[in-house]
């Protein structure tokens, strides 16, 4: 019995040791942004919004 506990806590051990091992390398970051929006500015806020991404197109900028 003491015999079969040592084997089981040996396989236990590698198996944990490994699916430590098996994760990915650095974890990512994301940047989060909220604009507030007053609702009756929305129709400005959209029309801003539409010429930076075209003005981001233009010029081939692409991590922003």
């Amino acid at each position: 019995m003491k015999l079969s506990s040592k084997i089981f806590s040996c396989l236990f051990g590698l198996l944990l040791s490994l699916s430590i091992t098996a994760q990915e390398g650095s974890p990512k970051a994301f940047w989060v942004h909220e604009d507030q929006v007053k609702p009756s500015m929305m129709s400005e806020y959209e029309d801003a919004s539409k010429a930076l991404v075209k003005a981001c197109k233009e010029n081939d900028i692409k991590n922003m």
